[in-house]
């Protein structure tokens, strides 16, 4: 979806809702970021950052 449009990411944190998990979308057209709720059942990216 939106392929070369956005990315999105998610993020460690539950969501805010049962079933839910924080994500990251970087949008390319309007050049903004932002963070919001999705279903765990979408297919998002993840990056695993040691520390």
């Amino acid at each position: 979806m939106d392929l070369g449009e956005r990315a999105v990411f998610w993020c460690s944190t539950d969501g805010p809702e049962e079933n839910t998990k924080n994500a990251l979308e970087l949008d390319y057209c309007s050049f903004f970021a932002q963070f919001y709720w999705w279903s765990k059942k979408a297919a998002f990216s993840v990056r695993c950052i040691k520390e």
